[in-house]
């Protein structure tokens, strides 16, 4: 299965921006709740709690997306643009923490049978994938620091899901489950509002198709 590198296109765009589901760059004024989908989807993105944009920080446009660690999260609609089925996909962006404590979630639809979530436990801030509520694939290797920004990216591949951070290969594991629940889908969060990460997420571009793994040196285009 060939592998989609988007870096050589950086320049010219994104020859496969029709792929791509979601796109938030997390730009816009200080303390903004208007977070905008840049995909060709233009998905209503809701923030909740204290979620908003922050140009504090940021790795690209000035600003990022702020997530206090309690009770924030943006939520988005359901589509079936992110029942991925037993296909591709590829989840992107940058984070930077501010605490580790606790269980955090950056990315779940649903749970059990179809689900898909991505989050991090044991207060370590690594991260895992679970497919179906089944057995997760879990990064491995020296633990991230917190005030640092990272690029990670979590990738299937023809029923191999892998982890990288900052383009290096942390984790692999099988899983060929079939993501197709019909769940709103939550950012930084649990289902349930809790397990909520603490730090900021800049440029997060999910795609139904497997990425390279590398190392942005621009922002995601958004075309």
């Amino acid at each position: 299965m060939m592998l989609i590198n988007p870096y050589r296109f950086a320049a010219a765009g994104d020859p496969y921006f029709a792929n791509v589901v979601l796109l938030l760059h997390g730009d816009g004024a200080d303390g903004s709740t208007t977070i905008t989908d840049s995909s060709g989807n233009a998905f209503s993105v809701t923030a909740i709690g204290n979620a908003q944009i922050d140009t504090a920080q940021s790795v690209w446009g000035g600003a990022s997306i702020i997530l206090d660690g309690s009770g924030d999260g943006l939520s988005i609609p359901h589509d079936t643009d992110f029942n991925f089925g037993t296909g591709n996909f590829t989840i992107e962006f940058w984070a930077r923490w501010n605490s580790k404590a606790n269980y955090q979630q950056i990315y779940v639809m649903g749970s059990g049978a179809g689900s898909l979530a991505i989050w991090a436990g044991d207060s370590n801030g690594l991260f895992k994938v679970t497919i179906g509520g089944g057995v997760n694939t879990t990064e491995a290797g020296a633990q991230p620091n917190t005030g640092q920004w990272y690029f990670y990216q979590f990738i299937r591949t023809s029923g191999v899901v892998k982890i990288y951070r900052d383009g290096v290969e942390r984790a692999s594991g099988t899983n060929s489950g079939s993501i197709s629940q019909t769940a709103t889908i939550y950012l930084g969060r649990n289902t349930g509002g809790g397990s909520v990460f603490n730090g900021w997420v800049d440029d997060l571009r999910i795609s139904n198709i497997a990425r390279t793994p590398g190392i942005p040196t621009a922002a995601f285009p958004n075309a």
